[in-house]
């Protein structure tokens, strides 16, 4: 059991579970900020490991939220995810099988919300919001896949998007894509209306890394996402900064950066909303609070800011130990 931690701010991944682990729980968990050299993580799951529920954790701001690989006969559960420079959950290498995935919310990925693989994948009961134009998530080639009462959704500013794709093609009409598939009949194509969360998002250029400033930063495909006077926050470090300038594939900052960027960091587009307190759940206008098969919400309940606080349980006192004073 892995339970009631603060992993953050590892120079590679955050945490890893590996070399024929067993029955393994993660739950309870804020895994944050793993964005810096080596292709980081927030988690890793490789070389053979069965039987692992990962459940109610918070992972935010990483190069990847979840990489897999060889790991079968598993649960995600309830978690949320937030932030990824790549794909955000990969079921990878055509090894990754057999996975139960409900009531999480995925949101902002670099590229797609999950990425599947293998075979025999149970998706229900989530939000997906992807933030940018990238396929929300793909089953393509995959056997046994089954999913309903997801809810999937771009960004406002996406005008044409790729949702899914299927054995029949790359899909920007849902409707098209669960007539491919057969599945997802009560699922919905939908902004997801969450409480407090930015409206897009983005990625610094690393093939531009050496161009970027403290001020003005290169954005990975183009800046359409970005509207001049928007609020950003990079690396979801709390603090606002106002796009006063966007040309070609660059926007300009104020207040500039701390440093010139040396990695490929996010970016989360608040648009004139300058609460950057973020809170995944859905509002009581959002079409997911009577999704689920009880008429009840789907996605995750995870308060982002308990989590980040350390209060894994919502009663108000933090569960996990002080940080330690030299690493504070």
């Amino acid at each position: 059991l892995v339970e009631n931690n603060d992993i953050g701010y590892n120079l590679m991944d955050g945490l890893v579970v590996t070399w024929q682990s067993r029955d393994v729980t993660v739950r309870h968990n804020c895994m944050h900020h793993h964005v810096l050299w080596g292709h980081p993580d927030n988690m890793q799951v490789y070389r053979d490991v069965t039987g692992l529920r990962i459940e109610e954790n918070l992972l935010l701001c990483g190069g990847q939220s979840i990489m897999m690989e060889e790991t079968e006969d598993g649960v995600i559960r309830g978690n949320t995810f937030i932030g990824s420079g790549a794909n955000m959950v990969i079921l990878g290498h055509g090894n990754s099988n057999r996975y139960a995935i409900s009531r999480n919310t995925f949101a902002l990925p670099g590229y797609s919300c999950m990425s599947l693989s293998g075979d025999e994948y149970d998706i229900t009961d989530n939000i997906c919001f992807a933030g940018q134009g990238s396929c929300v998530y793909g089953v393509r080639g995959v056997e046994g896949y089954h999913g309903d009462r997801n809810l999937l959704y771009h960004s406002d500013r996406c005008e044409s998007a790729q949702v899914m794709s299927t054995d029949t093609g790359w899909h920007r009409d849902f409707d098209v894509a669960r007539k491919s598939t057969g599945q997802d009949a009560d699922s919905l194509y939908a902004a997801p209306q969450l409480v407090n969360a930015p409206v897009a998002s983005g990625v610094i250029d690393s093939g531009h890394l050496a161009d970027c400033t403290r001020e003005t930063i290169y954005v990975r495909g183009g800046t359409e996402l970005f509207l001049q006077g928007d609020i950003v926050e990079v690396n979801y470090d709390g603090v606002a900064r106002r796009v006063t300038k966007i040309e070609d594939a660059t926007i300009t900052l104020d207040p500039p950066l701390p440093e010139r960027p040396m990695s490929s960091s996010l970016i989360a587009v608040w648009g004139d909303n300058e609460d950057l307190r973020l809170d995944l759940r859905p509002s009581k206008s959002s079409p997911a609070r009577t999704m689920s098969q009880a008429a009840t919400a789907i996605g995750s309940t995870i308060d982002v800011q308990a989590y980040l606080q350390g209060d894994f349980n919502g009663d108000g006192h933090r569960d996990r130990r002080a940080t330690p004073k030299e690493v504070e």
